[in-house]
Order: C-alpha cells, then structure tokens, then sequence
C-alpha cells in the first residue's frame, strides 16, 4: 500500500491549508463555480476531489477505501468532509495514512 500511502499523504497536503478546500463538489475555480479536479483553474478541492488531483485513477479507489474505513460509522469521507469540520477531514486523512502504513 505504499503508493496508495503516498496518494493520501500529497492529497492530504492539496488540502491542509483550508483556504484549498471545499465541500459538496470535488472541486472550485476562484470564481466559487464547481470544476473539475483536473481543470488547471481549479483552486479548492474536496478531500475525494484532492485524492483525483494527485492520484487520477491511480490508486484513486484504494485511497477512497481507505478513508471511507477511517470515517468510521460517520458516513463516509464525503459525509464527514460535507457536514463536519475542516480538522475532521484532515484527522481522517491522518488515520488512513497510518492505515495504508499497517
């Protein structure tokens, strides 16, 4: 899993300053209008929309899996990065990285 490892640690880091996140779309352009996580003007990403960034389809549905398993009981990664804290996406990200390290 070291590669999806290293998926989550770069996406982990798209987002890490919460002025680059986003939620209820995988990405926004500076305008607020949803783009796509590929688009060169995309400047806000949520946390799947940061996995597609760095991963593509690389090790994108790994990576997905991973946090999915790490948002435990709450609903999922796009549950949590949808209706909780900025902190509590990057604490998800956290405990899939140490996952993928397991």
């Amino acid at each position: 899993m070291t590669e999806t490892r290293e998926v989550l640690i770069k996406a982990r880091a798209v987002i890490a300053n919460e002025d680059n996140w986003c939620r209820y779309t995988f990405a926004r352009d500076k305008y607020n209008g949803a783009v796509s996580p590929d688009s060169a003007n995309a400047v806000q990403f949520c946390a799947l929309g940061a996995v597609h960034k760095v991963a593509r389809f690389i090790k994108f549905q790994e990576a997905q899996d991973l946090l999915n398993a790490a948002a435990n009981r709450v609903g999922g990664i796009m549950a949590i990065n949808d209706q909780l804290s900025h902190g509590r996406v990057l604490q998800t990200f956290d405990k899939a990285i140490e996952m993928a390290s397991e």
